[in-house]
């Protein structure tokens, strides 16, 4: 972790690592992922991670060519921390943000942008630090790269300051887990950005963790009716798909990334109060098309990044919430598997296969 240089702390500035960790590198960017050893120095250590990564095909080009340290959920423990830290210490709890809050920019300073932050936005390609351009990885002399500024798929990484959230040490570290990336993305989503009122009904498009997070959402607000829409066959059997009806819904969120579903979702809302929020990722050439009637009619079309929250603002209070039974979150039903790390791979198989929501992965074991 690095900002300026103000020295507050005997540990800053003197980054340890105990002992050499284990690390998920992609040695091909098209072949399965492989559990390597490696002996880098980082700043944290990582107790809990949860597999939701974007598959290889769907990175840019140029990464793939590069070894990368990849990450995604996950909690962990401050194991020192750098020149200018002064708001962490070892031994605290912290969620690390795949997008970041530095507090100082127009975007964080503004009350109308909750996480586009100028330094510290989700940046897939960077791979380096920000403070002097380098990796902190490395195998066999070869360099290996960050991925969105975490790398959390090891036991020991290195962490912009601005990309950690501090949370309660009394939070179950196994539970808060997805908190830091799909849980808040789909909940706000919903609570933060489409707000439902009570008796409203309320269209999901996508029935993963982030897409079963807005339902939730769309619950806690009160909603009348949750119409839950997919497009994985293997989960029909699971999930009621109600015919959307009544002149349209009252509010829809899109989950999946598919522009057919984005369209769908905006053009399901009733005319005159109708809102569609758009969450999922498209692939990079698609355009979103509907006619313009759509919009003068009063419907109102958003876009909502990670739940319309402040990384370091907002989620510490997120998690008191739900240490306080105030969100009414069960988080149990977000985690379906559990694995020791030497078997991630199953974990990557799970996740291409569409089985289940969040694989919990124990680094300890």
């Amino acid at each position: 972790m690095t900002t300026d240089p103000v020295m507050t702390s005997p540990s800053i500035g003197k980054p340890s690592c105990k002992v050499p960790s284990l690390n998920v590198i992609v040695h091909s960017p098209h072949g399965r992922w492989n559990v390597c050893l490696g002996s880098p120095s980082f700043h944290r250590s990582a107790d809990m991670c949860g597999i939701q990564f974007t598959p290889p095909e769907h990175m840019r080009h140029e990464q793939e060519s590069r070894l990368l340290q990849l990450r995604f959920n996950y909690t962990q423990i401050v194991e020192s921390v750098g020149e200018g830290v002064n708001d962490l210490k070892p031994g605290d709890h912290v969620l690390p943000i795949f997008t970041g809050e530095c507090k100082e920019c127009r975007h964080c300073l503004s009350e109308e942008s909750n996480n586009m932050c100028e330094l510290l936005r989700i940046n897939c390609d960077r791979g380096v630090m920000l403070a002097d351009g380098k990796t902190r990885f490395s195998i066999n002399g070869k360099p290996i790269y960050h991925f969105v500024g975490t790398s959390t798929f090891s036991q020991y990484t290195v962490v912009h300051v601005g990309q950690v959230a501090k949370i309660s040490p009394t939070a179950p570290l196994d539970k808060v887990c997805p908190i830091s990336c799909g849980i808040c993305t789909g909940f706000g989503a919903t609570v933060n950005v489409a707000k439902p009122k009570k008796g409203q009904t309320v269209a999901v498009f996508g029935l993963g963790a982030v897409g079963l997070a807005a339902a939730e959402g769309a619950r806690v607000c009160g909603a009348s009716r949750i119409i839950a829409v997919d497009v994985n066959p293997r989960r029909f059997e699971e999930e009621v798909i109600v015919e959307m009806t009544g002149g349209g819904v009252d509010r829809s969120v899109e989950c999946t990334g598919s522009v057919e579903a984005m369209i769908s979702a905006f053009e399901c809302v009733h005319d005159g109060w109708g809102v569609c929020v758009l969450v999922g990722v498209p692939k990079k050439d698609d355009a979103f098309k509907t006619h313009p009637m759509n919009l003068l009619s009063e419907r109102t079309l958003k876009g909502a990044f990670y739940g319309n929250y402040k990384p370091r603002t907002d989620i510490p209070m997120v998690v008191d919430k739900y240490l306080n039974k105030e969100l009414g979150l069960d988080m149990d039903k977000f985690i379906t598997h559990s694995l020791p790390f030497a078997d991630i791979n199953k974990a990557f198989d799970y996740m291409l296969q569409g089985i289940g929501l969040r694989c919990m992965i124990h680094l300890d074991a």
